[in-house]
């Protein structure tokens, strides 16, 4: 079972069938080690004082230390006694821990005659320039089957990209009027245009206006113009947090407006002397 979770993990990397198999693995892991303590306990408590496999056991496990054969010092000469082994070892762990010596003079030297001659030397200014004509040649000998860098960009769009860009003009914002929209009105009498007198007419044309003015800013806020970057068209014209049915309301709403507007402030002419 432990198997056949592991190839089943392998290939579908599902969490469960991980786990499942982790817990089989612990668990032979488990039964090994019994296993093996069963089998040292059968195996000692076989042995007898008088048996000689239990005498042979014990000199194994005196003599467990490996036989180091003889080893070369670093003067040439030979360890053979353990004493003469473990200096050469402890010389050689020396010397391999020791730090490396990073002052040459031939390499110093060298590195200062170069400084000196590149600060020394005179400023050279017959550098080779490079014109848009050079680049443009050397794109056309790219190889457009070479893969792309980590920039994304692959031979064959630097070969095909057009050599003389322009900048996507901005759309005009689209004017938006409304229906009905009056002047205030001057006094062409005096002819000063300064003087505009208090009079119900004007009071109520003003106030039409200035109601006109924030039903078209609102209207005009609603308004999202979609322009294609390409051809610069118009393509559509949706409400940003209005719909249809709620610009035309407002349309209707503005129309009544004034048209009640229009009704209370010229129906009634004599009433210009009534108001302060």
């Amino acid at each position: 079972m432990r198997n056949y979770y592991r190839r089943l993990w392998q290939r579908t990397k599902d969490p469960e069938t991980k786990r499942k198999f982790k817990a089989h693995h612990a668990n032979i892991k488990k039964l090994l080690k019994s296993l093996n303590n069963k089998n040292w306990e059968d195996t000692t408590n076989s042995y007898t004082h008088n048996s000689t496999a239990l005498w042979r056991k014990i000199k194994t496990l005196r003599n467990s230390s490996e036989n180091i054969p003889p080893l070369n010092t670093a003067s040439g000469n030979m360890a053979i006694s353990p004493a003469e082994k473990a200096e050469s070892i402890a010389d050689c762990w020396e010397k391999q821990f020791e730090l490396n010596n990073l002052s040459d003079d031939i390499s110093d030297n060298y590195i200062i005659h170069q400084n000196t001659l590149y600060f020394n030397s005179p400023t050279a200014d017959h550098y080779h320039t490079i014109s848009a004509e050079d680049i443009v040649n050397f794109i056309k000998t790219l190889n457009p089957k070479k893969a792309a860098g980590h920039d994304k960009i692959s031979n064959n769009m630097l070969i095909y990209l057009p050599q003389n860009s322009e900048k996507p003009t901005k759309t005009p914002q689209k004017n938006i009027t409304t229906e009905n929209q009056l002047q205030p009105l001057e006094d062409d009498t005096t002819g000063s245009h300064e003087y505009n007198p208090k009079t119900p007419t004007s009071y109520a044309v003003g106030k039409h206006q200035r109601a006109t003015k924030n039903l078209s800013e609102i209207f005009a806020e609603s308004i999202i113009i979609k322009a294609n970057q390409r051809s610069h068209k118009m393509l559509s014209c949706k409400p940003r947090h209005t719909n249809e049915t709620n610009i035309l309301s407002q349309i209707q709403l503005q129309r009544r407006l004034s048209n009640f507007l229009a009704q209370t402030s010229f129906s009634n002419p004599s009433s210009d002397t009534n108001f302060q």
